[in-house]
């Protein structure tokens, strides 16, 4: 199946190969629900979320309401560095859907307040996702708030604590972030503190 190559190539980070998937499965004349969803992570891996933008919000047109299009805007706002929006968009899911599919919804909206500076609020939402159920993206983004209250070593233990036992793959890290994650899991214990940026 189409859809299933194109999320492969994606996941393998054969972007050229999972674009011209998504872009065949758009022409198809077949619900471009799912085509548009990976072409707009596509492209976003490449650098180009304005261009993700524009796709979801022609989708939308025809689909508005959807919560796959909601939450991929939702990234693009994030990779964009409009915390704010990204936050609205998530509380936005969340509200729609309190349910158990919104862990994740909560774990973004929680990464979107942490980066506006609203460590108290991404908290919250953390804490209430985990209420809901555990997913090891929690611990995740526990620790990436720890680590921009500059608590590196509790940082370190929530990142091993989700599983991370060397440099965070780039989809996780916070684009700001990124040349400092690798550096985070191969401090020792207690010796070292990260520069400050």
């Amino acid at each position: 199946m189409a859809i299933q190559c194109g999320w492969t190539a994606y996941y393998e980070s054969r972007y050229g190969e999972a674009e011209a998937q998504f872009r065949e499965l758009l022409g198809s004349g077949t619900d471009p629900l799912d085509a548009v969803w990976g072409l707009s992570a596509v492209v976003r891996a490449q650098g180009r979320p304005a261009e993700a933008a524009l796709l979801i919000r022609r989708a939308q047109r025809d689909r508005a309401g959807e919560p796959t299009l909601d939450r991929e805007l939702g990234y693009v706002a994030y990779e964009q560095e409009r915390f704010g929006d990204a936050a609205e968009i998530f509380a936005a899911l969340v509200e729609r859907d309190p349910g158990r599919s919104s862990i994740t919804d909560r774990r973004w909206q929680a990464a979107s307040l942490r980066m506006a500076k609203n460590y108290k609020q991404a908290l919250e939402k953390l804490d209430e996702a985990r209420a809901i159920g555990d997913h090891p993206d929690l611990d995740l983004e526990r620790g990436w708030l720890a680590y921009v209250q500059h608590k590196y070593q509790r940082a370190a233990d929530l990142f091993r604590a989700a599983g991370v036992n060397g440099a965070l793959p780039d989809r996780f890290v916070p684009p700001s972030s990124r040349r400092s994650s690798a550096w985070i899991m191969s401090a020792p214990p207690r010796r070292r503190r990260l520069p400050r940026r």
